[in-house]
């Protein structure tokens, strides 16, 4: 009785001890630290799916900020989404998917709301690759360049090609974490035209 009393004091111990042999704080008890653990956990999990919805509802608080980037000119340009009406921002980098996006891109051309939608593709480029870009895309809305990422890294963006919908005054109606494809960009835009709700 008395060797497997000194066993469990034993075992108590290591619970106690981390792996190189320091003593943690042993007046915690075991199912409180194990406890703390499982909330730790529950809370990680938590965060990782929270991080990956629209990124409009956290760090943009829903409104599109205003950014530079430059003409195929190399002149610097000032956007401010949703001033001037709807607008679209599509990312781009020089990848076959955002070649082939900006290719087929077309507004719904049997809404005529569509008028006056201002169209812009944000390529993370230099000047001269996105010269080479429209002449391969035929790109319509104003391809702007982003060469150092500024604008790309501002608005969080991972994967390409990427959609933002902003409405007038420069809330966002929509926005995609990770890359779109055109029928789901399509499908959205087919909606949010459609939509006469103020906005």
């Amino acid at each position: 009785m008395l060797g497997v009393r000194q066993s469990e004091r034993r075992n108590d111990e290591c619970d106690n001890r981390g792996g190189d042999g320091v003593s943690t704080n042993s007046s915690v008890p075991r199912w409180v630290r194990r406890s703390l653990g499982g909330v730790c956990i529950a809370c990680l999990l938590v965060w990782r799916v929270e991080s990956g919805s629209h990124r409009s509802a956290g760090r943009w608080a829903a409104r599109a900020e205003s950014f530079r980037a430059m003409d195929l000119q190399g002149n610097s340009v000032r956007v401010s989404p949703g001033e001037r009406g709807r607008c679209v921002l599509l990312f781009f980098c020089m990848c076959p998917n955002c070649k082939e996006l900006a290719r087929r891109f077309r507004l719904p051309s049997t809404r005529p709301e569509a008028e006056g939608v201002q169209v812009f593709g944000i390529l993370h480029a230099d000047p001269h690759q996105g010269t080479v870009f429209l002449t391969a895309t035929s790109f319509p809305g104003i391809l702007l360049v982003d060469p150092l990422g500024e604008v790309h890294e501002k608005y969080g963006i991972g994967p390409c090609p990427n959609a933002w919908l902003v409405n007038p005054g420069g809330t966002i109606r929509f926005s995609q974490p990770g890359s779109i494809i055109l029928t789901e960009l399509s499908g959205e835009l087919t909606t949010w035209l459609g939509d006469r709700r103020p906005q």
